[in-house]
């Protein structure tokens, strides 16, 4: 039996008994008169209340002083049995409480109410105090007379340490929340608020009274519940801390970025209990990081821009410079026109053993190699002469082997790396050749005097649109190059050496560029360079003027006769023009020469119909070759034109179209070419 169990067993038998008499010694009742049922009845009853050891029960006269206790009370009072009997129950209360007259009250109570309850201070024998829990109950006779009082005291100084220590913990768990600089809650599973602190209700602008019983929800930025709602679904007893940043609304309505702790307390079984969440302001934070994020957006693509100013810049210089060099050597190819055609034209009328013959020789020589320069510069210029058709890299590379041997040296070791099945590329062989010469030379050049190696390697590669692509790759172990260097390199005429070589890379990179392709170089001082050139596989876009160069030839003993017929020559460089009219006047050709385009209209309005062919030049001021050849046709629909250019047959064609031109003649010519185009034109 517990001891509340007995203690109320206690209290109901002690109301039902009549008050027996006490015994000092063993605190029984004695039987009476009224038979053996009565004594054993008592027996039983002063065998349960001595039973009680943790609640002191007393039986007390109508005066209020002890007539009865059991075991109980003399543990808790501290009381001997004989030191309890006959004092009045005053003994066992404070002095204020006596002076206030409590006791006293607390038997009229139980006398008027039947029953007194109550908690406070009482007295031990050795003047200690404790805690205790009274229940003062009033005790009748069956005629309604008061026989006296039970009372029943209970210890609960140790139950009262416990709620103290509670209490007091949780004010400090309190104060430390509400110290907080941070906003604190705590909420249920389903949401409800059960505690806030003073910064939470500041933060949103409600008091605690307007939170707790209410759910955190409305204060979260509806966009963001979902995230917030889902993330704490994660929580478990497992995990019970869960980090979140989301938006809320601020007690002025404005949007405020918060990051929350948020810690679960579960129940044994794993059940959700309650909810801790514990939050800062972040949004100084949020706007730095999105600041810097912006800020570096900004700087990339200020970045991006720069680049872009930067290609752009230097394209535009290329173009510039290609511009410059397309009409430099334009110009110096109608220059060679007059040199090489007049030289031959005189070595022509002269006989073979004429001591001046090989003085001309000698100046055709110097006019053709000084046609070549023109080539490297109209390649610059991206208007380089090209015979197209497919060429395999791998042969190409290979066969320069032999040939640069000699030139790099046997203390550069050549290397290749070439990756077989290799598609061909549209290109000119002899522009490639030139373009691996020159950047296996250029390695050679840098490794210098010490041993060395150049690898020479080809593979297949892919572009964006999945189109194969071709590299050529040329990598060497020398000296290097820093950045200043590397970003002149293509420039014309630039060059490291004490002395230059002419347009170099620029030339290679007008070929490669003129092909379609590009070049990319990489390299850093002390550890090498490497050249990588990608070209485009396949068919190529040139194919249509692949081969409309040179004209037929023929022989000076051979020389087609114009048996009178007439010629309008166009040319607005007056060297030209007299070289074509003495070699055509030569040939027997009647010859009327044209300045530029309007001349040759007016020319030709006034002779309708009596030319037999027309020789006329692409570039030309006031009207152009090809604005002069429409002109031209509107007058007379088949007479034949030549056409004559220094520029490439792909570039000087590109306005014309399939079978308009009864040929086209590349500058500079010997009178040789020009008669044999006359002769292709309109025939013997």
């Amino acid at each position: 039996m517990t001891s509340d169990r007995a203690h109320e067993q206690a209290n109901a038998a002690s109301e039902e008994r009549v008050l027996p008499p006490a015994r000092p010694d063993h605190h029984e009742s004695q039987p009476t008169a009224d038979g053996n049922a009565l004594a054993e009845s008592e027996q039983r009853y002063r065998s349960l209340v001595d039973s009680v050891v943790d609640h002191a029960i007393f039986l007390l006269d109508c005066d209020g002083k002890v007539a009865s206790w059991n075991p109980g009370a003399e543990a808790i009072k501290g009381y001997g049995a004989d030191e309890i009997l006959g004092r009045h129950m005053a003994t066992f209360y404070t002095a204020e409480d006596v002076a206030a007259d409590v006791p006293q009250r607390a038997l009229l109570m139980a006398r008027t109410e039947g029953r007194f309850t109550a908690e406070g201070w009482r007295v031990r024998a050795d003047g200690t105090r404790f805690w205790a829990s009274v229940v003062l109950t009033s005790l009748w006779d069956a005629r309604g007379g008061l026989r006296g009082y039970s009372k029943v005291t209970r210890d609960l100084s140790h139950q009262r340490a416990i709620e103290e220590a509670l209490r007091q913990s949780e004010q400090r768990y309190r104060q430390v929340l509400e110290d907080q600089t941070e906003v604190v809650c705590r909420f249920r599973a389903d949401g409800t608020f059960t505690f806030v602190n003073d910064v939470y209700c500041r933060t949103f602008g409600r008091t605690a009274e307007q939170l707790l019983g209410h759910r955190w929800h409305p204060v979260v930025v509806p966009e963001d519940l979902p995230q917030v709602e889902a993330k704490l679904a994660t929580m478990s007893a497992q995990n019970p801390v869960v980090r979140i940043e989301n938006r809320v609304l601020d007690g002025q309505g404005r949007v405020r970025w918060m990051e929350f702790v948020n810690r679960g307390f579960h129940d044994v079984d794993g059940t959700l209990r309650e909810v801790q969440a514990v939050g800062r302001d972040v949004t100084d934070r949020r706007e730095a990081e999105q600041a810097a994020r912006e800020l570096e957006r900004s700087l990339r693509e200020q970045e991006r821009q720069l680049d872009h100013e930067r290609q752009l810049l230097e394209s535009q210089k290329l173009e510039s410079l290609g511009v410059l060099a397309g009409g430099v050597a334009h110009d110096f190819n109608n220059l060679l026109t007059a040199i090489l055609g007049h030289a031959s034209l005189a070595r022509m009328t002269l006989p073979a053993e004429h001591p001046v013959a090989g003085e001309l020789a000698l100046i055709e020589t110097a006019s053709l190699r000084a046609a070549e320069l023109c080539q490297q510069m109209l390649a610059y210029a991206g208007r380089g002469r090209f015979v197209i058709a497919p060429t395999d890299v791998n042969v190409l590379a290979r066969e320069m082997t032999k040939l640069l041997a000699a030139a790099i040296g046997k203390h550069v070791a050549l290397h290749f790396e070439l990756s077989p099945g290799l598609p061909p590329v549209e290109a000119d062989a002899t522009q490639l050749r030139q373009v691996v010469m020159n950047l296996i030379t250029n390695a050679a050049e840098a490794i210098g005097r010490r041993d060395g190696t150049v690898v020479v390697a080809t593979r297949r590669e892919t572009d964006g649109d999945g189109s194969p692509i071709v590299v050529l790759e040329v990598r060497d172990d020398g000296c290097g190059m820093d950045d200043a260097v590397r970003a002149s390199i293509f420039e014309p005429f630039f060059t490291t050496k004490f002395q230059g070589r002419g347009l170099g890379l620029a030339a290679v990179q007008g070929i490669v560029r003129a092909h379609r392709g590009s070049i990319e170089v990489t390299s850093q001082p002390g550890a090498g360079t490497t050249f990588c050139v990608r070209l485009p596989a396949g068919c190529s876009t040139a194919d249509a003027v692949a081969n409309a160069g040179d004209a037929p030839t023929c022989t000076a003993t051979s020389l087609p006769s114009g048996r009178g017929r007439s010629v309008l020559v166009v040319d607005d460089e007056a060297e030209v023009r007299t070289l074509l009219r003495r070699t055509l006047e030569h040939a027997g050709y009647h010859v009327i020469v044209a300045n530029d385009g309007q001349e040759a209209l007016a020319a030709f309005e006034r002779a309708a119909g009596e030319f037999a062919v027309v020789v006329l030049d692409l570039t030309m001021p006031r009207l152009s070759g090809p604005e002069t050849f429409r002109r031209l046709r509107e007058r007379h629909a088949t007479v034949p034109v030549l056409l004559t250019s220094g520029y490439a047959p792909e570039e000087a064609l590109r306005e014309f179209g399939p079978g308009e031109l009864a040929g086209f003649l590349r500058k500079p010519f010997r009178p040789q070419q020009l008669l044999a185009a006359m002769f292709a034109a309109v025939g013997p």
